[in-house]
């Protein structure tokens, strides 16, 4: 725990804040509702055996920490493979109050506001906020190439909640600083280091079978 943050008294992200009050506010819920905010959320990715621990804090080390994620979106008539997003992640939460209007009930069980309120339902998932890139980008492109450009989108159409089970991969992600105009919000994003060995490994076996051509 980090007594510095608690001294100065730095919460969540105030646009992890926004997203949730636009999700409530869109559905009619006007009342108050309480959630529990994490900054950090440890979890095995179903394509990995180790475990990954991704941040989405104000104050960490000194300096403010939001890792990127690969984000499995779903759309109708569209392989899984081709709605997978680059997104920075803006912090986790959990629904605490019955009868709110939440993705899992609204999205899923296609429940509506009025009767998740009259049932009084408790959401029991995990939830990330995250802003996401203006495209998609298959992950087949990324292990492809190992480093792949993106930009995010607008906060105004590129802001989401979804489940954490949404996070597919986990990304080496940095911005081009020397950029100039509208270059600057381009980010780079690269293959995490655990798959490096298995990147290079195949462009050497494929070095060798040309020798052998």
């Amino acid at each position: 725990m980090c007594k510095d943050r608690q001294k100065i008294r730095i919460g969540v992200s105030e646009i992890m804040r926004l997203a949730i009050r636009n999700l409530a506010i869109k559905h009619a819920w006007l009342g108050g509702f309480d959630v529990t905010g994490y900054t950090s959320f440890k979890t095995n990715l179903k394509h990995s055996d180790d475990a990954v621990t991704f941040y989405a804090n104000e104050l960490l080390h000194g300096n403010k920490w939001y890792d990127y994620a690969m984000i499995q979106f779903e759309e109708v008539d569209k392989a899984s493979e081709q709605t997978i997003s680059p997104a920075r992640i803006l912090g986790f939460f959990k629904y605490n109050t019955t009868g709110v209007p939440t993705p899992h009930y609204l999205d899923e069980e296609k429940l509506s506001p009025s009767t998740i309120f009259d049932q009084s339902l408790q959401d029991p998932n995990m939830y990330v906020v995250v802003h996401s890139a203006t495209t998609y980008i298959p992950w087949s492109t990324v292990t492809q190439n190992f480093v792949t450009t993106f930009k995010l989108g607008p906060l105004s159409t590129h802001l989401y909640i979804v489940k954490v089970e949404s996070i597919v991969w986990s990304l080496f992600v940095w911005r081009n600083y020397g950029g100039i105009g509208t270059n600057v919000e381009k980010y780079f994003c690269a293959l995490p280091s655990r798959d490096w060995g298995d990147y290079f490994g195949d462009r050497i076996d494929m070095t060798d079978d040309d020798d052998y051509d």
